[in-house]
């Protein structure tokens, strides 16, 4: 452990999880167990790094030592690689509790190898059916982990999507159920967008469970800052830029929504759509994003279009009623987003929707900085 240190295995990558869980298959477990206030584990389709760092946020308000594999380490390696960071010089986690995000294809894996103090299942919808196939077969699968867990885990669910509540009829866990419409009247929301009030309850519910003192997570939840391209703002040029992930149907037209209703004064708006393997390779997923708001959300803005499969969005905006004459579109990303600065004036709104690589893209010509 302390050569994986002193070589700065832990930093950032995942082979060093890899070649750890080669050496031995129990690691995550046993590190896991060593956690004085036991494990938290998020998941779903749309919404876990903003819950997760929600989560993680107010849990060291709150005092707690927090290991959260906030890179987006998500496999079996990364957790590994996670608790090799986070360990002393004797091997132990420096840390007393951990918040993972596990994408849905990784939950019911992650569950085979640790069991958590809390589970949480946000939602779950259509997203990269190259690779995750469609929901009934990922619902089948979480049910057949779930289903393994002793009684003493607390299992947190969205009952607002009803696909979740059919776990209720075969899991022994304790089910805790949220949704929007028993929020609390006073309940402080951060970010913009209904799915987002939906994550915040979903962090509170889970401080309540633990007993984290109210005017704690209030006070966390005031101050806190958006997920890397999550709603995320940057300054350039003097014009202000918004990043919001787009990469299913579901977060795609959620998106539409909150930016008609919470962000009309936009100017601009880029999507960006690409096939690269954190994408998925089937991109055919756009046909199912709702075709008013998307041509709605063009009216009266200069509208551009990025990115490796570019042609098959601006495909997908003709379908939706979008005239593509007046559609700026460039391969090159750097060029496309030079442009709008350039089309848009100071103090003006710009938007963009990319998929995952996208986003990555995207914030390191406006910042500079890479994520992973």
């Amino acid at each position: 452990m302390m050569a994986s240190k002193l070589l700065r295995l832990g930093a950032g990558g995942t082979w060093p999880g890899e070649m750890v869980l080669k050496l031995n298959k129990n690691f995550i477990a046993q590190m896991a167990n060593q956690l004085k206030n036991g494990s938290i584990v998020i998941s779903g389709t749309n919404g876990k790094t903003t819950t997760a760092l929600m989560i993680a946020s107010i849990l060291r308000s709150a005092g707690f030592k927090v290991l959260h594999n906030h890179s987006g380490a998500n496999l079996l390696n990364g957790l590994a690689s996670s608790f090799i960071a986070d360990a002393n010089f004797w091997g132990h986690p420096r840390s007393n509790i951990s918040v993972f995000e596990l994408d849905e294809a990784n939950l019911p894996i992650a569950l085979n190898h640790f069991t958590p103090k809390i589970a949480l299942l946000l939602n779950l919808s259509r997203d990269q059916l190259d690779r995750y196939g469609e929901v009934e077969i990922m619902l089948e699968k979480w049910n057949e982990a779930l289903i393994k867990l002793p009684a003493t885990v607390s299992l947190i669910i969205n009952e607002e999507d009803k696909r979740l509540i059919r776990l209720k009829e075969t899991v022994k866990c304790q089910i805790i159920a949220y949704n929007l419409n028993q929020a609390e009247p006073n309940t402080p929301y951060p970010l913009l967008g209904r799915f987002n009030k939906s994550n915040t309850l979903a962090a509170i519910t889970i401080a309540q469970s633990l007993g984290i003192n109210p005017s704690v997570i209030k006070k966390t939840l005031q101050n806190f800052k958006p997920a890397f391209g999550r709603g995320e703002e940057f300054n350039i040029k003097g014009r202000k830029i918004k990043i919001f992930l787009a990469k299913n149907p579901a977060s795609f037209n959620l998106n539409l929504e909150m930016i008609l209703q919470d962000l009309p004064q936009a100017k601009s708006i880029l999507f960006i759509l690409n096939d690269n393997i954190p994408d998925g390779r089937d991109v055919s997923w756009i046909y199912d994003i709702d075709s008013g708001p998307l041509a709605q959300i063009c009216q009266n803005r200069c509208v551009f279009v990025s990115g490796k499969r570019q042609i098959d969005m601006t495909l997908r905006l003709k379908y939706a009623g979008v005239n593509i004459n007046k559609i700026w579109h460039f391969n090159d990303l750097e060029k496309i987003i030079q442009t709008m600065i350039q089309q848009t004036k100071e103090d003006e709104l710009c938007l963009i929707l990319p998929t995952y690589s996208a986003m990555l893209d995207s914030r390191k010509i406006l910042c500079g900085k890479k994520i992973l």
